[in-house]
């Protein structure tokens, strides 16, 4: 009877163990997605889900081979993320890390081992991914190459007081690649340098050419090899002009300017016609009589320049005179004005003529006798 009773309680307090320690485990629920996320060297530590009020999570890491420890920022946390960048401070060296499901702070629990999850293996120097870098472009004289300044990017490692960058991290494994083609080609180069001073040299003449920046760490493994490839920029060179104007602008021009040549030769036009419309106008304004005194003095001008001297010739050598009305008088106006009904203005000033002419005569005569 008493055996039996033993092992009854026994029994009993096994169960009760038994059962406590199921619930208190089936109630810290195991953190899921235990990731690395590292970039810089700014390593995190991350997973899910977001606990409750019954449990928090407390982060333990160790490089391997060697024992365990705990970041104070990260014990028995209501975070979903650790910072372990300071943590892993030998950088070569492989991690791995636990995420415990634990009673948030301030309660006890009797359970020796608590819900774990571990993550995967991970080494600062090999895995963290790096960024894009910044760079400058500066172009040469000759117009026929292109130097880049790269800036060394800071990481979340510190010396002391003084910030690391990555060539103080990677020293010599440190390079930089340039991808580079010309603006208006989708074919590319690929450069490497040691140097952040990357001189680009043999570029084709006032061409633009476009470059991207990326590290390159040779020691590494894989798609851990190249950094993030920067943010694209182009050399200026000499753009061609529909660059530099688009077709509608560029038509747009054109039809301005043909606007305004069409202008300016419709004005003169315009204005030359106005022009000679004016003088046609004044002509025939001008009166019928203005036009024959105009006529008659030129018929005038005419008998002189041909009788005169002829009238000269036979006062002197005596011989018969030729009668005026026998000179020919050619047309008064241009145009036909003449004719009949200008034929009486002419005969009376050939009677003048001959009244004048017959004058000189007598005295010529009177003076011949007189020797």
């Amino acid at each position: 009877m008493w055996k039996t009773g033993a092992e009854a309680a026994l029994l009993a307090l096994y169960m009760d163990v038994f059962l406590f320690t199921h619930l208190a485990s089936g109630s810290f629920p195991r953190a899921q997605d235990v990731t690395w996320t590292s970039t810089n060297f700014k390593t995190l530590l991350t997973w899910g889900p977001k606990p409750s009020e019954d449990y928090s999570y407390t982060v333990e890491y160790a490089a391997i081979g060697q024992n365990r420890d705990q970041n104070p920022h990260c014990i028995r946390s209501k975070e979903t993320s650790c910072d372990l960048s300071s943590s892993l401070s030998q950088l070569n060296k492989t991690y791995i890390a636990e995420v415990l499901s634990e009673p948030p702070r301030g309660v006890s629990s009797d359970l020796v081992e608590f819900p774990h999850t571990t993550s995967e293996r991970f080494c600062p120097y090999q895995d963290t991914d790096i960024a894009k870098p910044d760079f400058k472009i500066k172009e040469g004289r000759d117009k026929r190459s292109v130097t880049l300044d790269v800036v060394d990017q800071l990481t979340a490692l510190f010396e002391g007081d003084r910030q690391l960058t990555i060539r103080d991290v990677f020293a010599d494994e440190l390079q930089y690649r340039v991808t580079y083609r010309r603006a208006t080609s989708t074919g590319k180069k690929v450069v490497n340098s040691k140097s952040k001073t990357i001189e680009m040299t043999g570029l084709d003449q006032d061409q633009s050419y476009c470059f991207e920046v990326q590290v390159f760490i040779p020691s590494r493994k894989g798609d851990k090899q190249l950094g993030a490839l920067s943010t694209p920029q182009c050399s200026k060179g000499k753009k061609p002009f529909t660059d530099v104007y688009s077709v509608p602008v560029i038509a747009g021009g054109l039809f301005l300017i043909l606007a305004v040549v069409a202008i300016i030769v419709i004005t003169v036009v315009c204005c030359k016609r106005r022009s000679n419309k004016a003088k046609n106008n004044e002509k025939e304004g001008q009166p019928l009589s203005s036009v024959l005194e105009a006529g008659i003095g030129h018929v005038r001008h005419s008998a002189e320049v041909e009788v005169v001297p002829e009238a000269q010739d036979q006062v002197q050598t005596g011989g018969p005179r030729q009668p005026i009305s026998e000179v020919r008088h050619g047309p008064l106006l241009e145009g036909g004005v003449g004719g009949e009904r200008d034929s009486a203005p002419v005969r009376q000033d050939g009677e003048a003529e001959r009244r004048r002419w017959g004058e000189r005569d007598t005295h010529a005569r009177a003076h011949t006798h007189t020797m």
